[in-house]
């Protein structure tokens, strides 16, 4: 008697265990879908910020490298002007106009004039009668203020306030610019 229900309960739990193993149920499947689901969430949320970070390191850099570039050439021009035509400027308001009594370079003392302004957002550079020639060109300058300080009755100097802007793919970086430098020629005589 005993092995007739051993046996009967052997093959039940046999059959049972196929089952269980032949296929996984409804429950199981929508657990497995929900994390799946999850994970692809997550993956594609880490994808999108690192790649909305990455656009806007690199719309800073160009910011910071296309009007650091133009700040140190109008800090080259001051360091090499004789004196900042205070009629000719516009100081200490935005948009700012810096007109300098200049030499056409260290090796030419032809002298000239040089005038640094904006014109729709790009900061330029006339010199002479010249055109104007861009200094910027994919970053928009949106203050630009020229202060002149003098220290001594031989000694001049120039403040620039700037700050430039960028805007890509609906991604705006902007970076605040500052320099001084001293008018050198203004104190050689």
């Amino acid at each position: 008697i005993f092995s007739k229900i051993n046996m009967a309960v052997l093959r039940t739990h046999t059959y049972s265990a196929k089952s269980r193993t032949a296929g996984i149920s409804l429950l199981e499947t929508v657990i497995y879908a929900g994390i799946v689901a999850l994970l692809s969430v997550m993956v594609i949320n880490t994808v999108s910020l690192v790649t909305v970070a990455n656009a806007k390191a690199r719309i800073k850099r160009s910011v910071i490298t296309e009007a650091g570039f133009a700040l140190e050439r109008m800090m080259r021009e001051v360091r090499l002007a004789d004196a900042i035509d205070i009629p000719g400027s516009t100081l200490g308001g935005n948009p700012g106009v810096l007109r300098l009594s200049t030499i056409v370079s260290s090796n030419d003392t032809t002298p000239t004039t040089r005038e640094f302004s904006l014109s729709n957002g790009t900061l330029v550079m006339k010199e002479g009668a010249g055109m104007p020639r861009p200094l910027t060109s994919r970053v928009q300058v949106t203050n630009l203020v020229f202060y002149a300080i003098t220290a001594s009755t031989t000694s001049q100097a120039v403040k620039v306030e700037m700050t430039a802007e960028r805007e890509a793919r609906g991604i705006t970086e902007s970076y605040n610019f500052y320099d001084t430098a001293v008018l050198r020629r203004s104190y050689q005589d």
